[in-house]
């Protein structure tokens, strides 16, 4: 108890444990914790605005093609199957609306088809 005793003496006496000392460790506490707590809120509302942006846009995105299909009758996809099926019907590549249009030869037209394949020694394309 001695021991104790001189300890806090020493302690007091050198200005480390004072109760000065005490009341500014407090402060700091309590100010590093409204900082944080601040910073806390800052970034949380920073990352709602973020979230709340995405969804509102989400929201224009969604009410624009339902207005769309409600107006028109169909959605954009149903028109581009139509689209590709009519393509496909009349001979042209849907994929290259343009490709019908042009007088050379369409590249998988030139040369021969080559069968390649796999064998335990290694590849091996046979025509």
């Amino acid at each position: 108890m001695t021991s104790l005793n001189r300890l806090m003496t020493s302690a007091n006496s050198s200005g480390g444990a004072g109760v000065f000392h005490n009341l500014a460790r407090y402060a700091a506490l309590a100010f590093s914790a409204v900082v944080g707590i601040f910073v806390l809120l800052l970034t949380a509302s920073a990352a709602l605005v973020v979230v709340l942006s995405l969804v509102f846009i989400g929201l224009i995105v969604f009410v624009f093609f339902w207005a769309r299909a409600k107006f028109l009758g169909k959605s954009r996809r149903a028109t581009v199957f139509e689209d590709l099926q009519a393509a496909a019907q009349s001979g042209r590549n849907p994929q290259r609306p343009n490709a019908g249009l042009h007088t050379r030869a369409k590249p998988f037209d030139e040369g021969d088809i080559i069968d390649a394949h796999e064998t335990p020694d290694g590849w091996t394309v046979d025509e």
